[in-house]
């Protein structure tokens, strides 16, 4: 009944959540910063919000079977929102989708933003280089980027069952591999938590370390952890700095059991895209009119101090210059208050062992493939069964 009661205090909250006020001072849309005189949101702002992409729950999509030792598609968030039920698997994401959702909102932002510009402004129709990429995201089982596909990967990545909530670090080696198998021009790197180490980023963008080889543009996902229960006030600045970040694209995560995609901030309070609003399946030759529901003016808030301190930070390096612009800004911050720290290559690996009297330790380098091995392993400190 405890489950029950979580569902629908969640539907309720979303259904009577009001919109957030303005203040006075400056208001942050993915590293493009507006001032803001506190009685009115400023209108370049509202217009930076509807252009990104916004992608949730949705119901009536062919059906992913389920597993015969996870969930049933009997879910009560689903049956209080009359969604359709089919006994054989899911037909709708609705109760454990959140997560998938959040992170193919970041990647959708994320290939926005290499494809047409941090720039870019929706006019109020969606344009074919647009289109190009939603196609990508739509609920289909062929789809390269939809939520089947997601899904099938997350049993590899992450030994996750249809039906069951993706963690941070399943939605990242989950966008690695399907990013990689689509063909797409665009490299991904998982960063070692809140370490991003610097001669392994620069091989994934360039083949080499190299200054002078070809940047292909890449995608840094880092898996954070920024307190224990809630985001510790000593990261707040640290948190900040993520979204004003101009080469961010935003982080997945949010409330224990909920994640959202933030976009933005202003003092202590998060500006999200709430995935659980449920829609119809985006489908081949659907209606352009759901397609242009990826859109909405709609602002939602959530304090710092209720943000749940496990999230996945997404940035795209377009370029070197991007990446040393992007690594200076990171690293402004004191040590302590960082949300990511960036060094060339992981420490070395001390290991001792007693020999008599006296204590032998012996240094092991890292390799750069030890590293690419372990960072699924690394990012599953991250608590990956909370979110939906």
């Amino acid at each position: 009944m405890a489950t029950s009661s979580s569902s629908l205090q969640r539907i309720v909250q979303m259904l009577w959540t009001n919109e957030p006020t303005p203040t006075i001072g400056s208001v942050v849309c993915l590293g493009t910063s507006y001032p803001c005189n506190g009685d009115e949101w400023p209108v370049d702002f509202i217009h930076d919000v509807e252009s990104r992409v916004w992608l949730r729950y949705r119901n009536g999509f062919a059906v992913i079977p389920k597993h015969p030792d996870g969930p049933s598609p009997l879910k009560i968030g689903a049956l209080l929102r009359g969604t359709s039920i089919d006994l054989n698997g899911f037909v709708s994401d609705i109760g454990w989708g959140c997560m998938i959702r959040t992170g193919q909102s970041l990647l959708a932002n994320a290939l926005m933003i290499s494809r047409l510009s941090r720039e870019w402004r929706y006019n109020g129709s969606v344009e074919a280089i647009e289109q190009d990429v939603l196609v990508l995201f739509y609920d289909e089982k062929d789809a390269p980027l939809s939520i089947h596909r997601f899904v099938e990967h997350g049993s590899i990545a992450g030994g996750k069952l249809p039906g069951e909530w993706f963690g941070p670090s399943t939605v990242a080696t989950c966008i690695k591999a399907l990013v990689s198998e689509s063909g797409l021009d665009l490299a991904v790197y998982i960063s070692d938590g809140m370490n991003v180490y610097e001669k392994a980023l620069l091989k994934v963008a360039t083949g080499s370390s190299d200054e002078t080889d070809e940047w292909q543009s890449v995608l840094v996902l880092c898996g954070l952890r920024l307190g224990i229960d809630t985001v510790n006030p000593v990261y707040f600045d640290g948190l900040r700095s993520l979204l004003d970040s101009p080469q961010t694209v935003g982080i997945a995560g949010g409330r224990t059991a909920t994640s959202h995609y933030f976009y933005g901030y202003q003092n202590d309070r998060l500006f999200f895209h709430d995935p659980h609003d449920p829609s119809p399946a985006l489908k081949y030759g659907v209606d352009r009119s759901l397609l242009e529901s990826v859109h909405s003016r709609r602002l939602r808030e959530l304090p710092f101090t209720e943000t749940d301190p496990s999230m996945l930070a997404g940035f795209i390096l377009k370029s070197r210059e991007d990446f040393e612009s992007w690594k200076t800004q990171m690293m402004s911050l004191p040590a302590s208050n960082r949300a990511i720290n960036i060094t060339d290559e992981p420490a070395p690996v001390v290991s001792c062992e007693i020999e008599e009297d006296f204590v032998l330790c012996h240094i092991h380098p890292a390799s750069d493939t030890s590293l690419s091995e372990s960072n699924a392993d690394a990012l599953c400190s991250i608590d990956d069964g909370s979110t939906s």
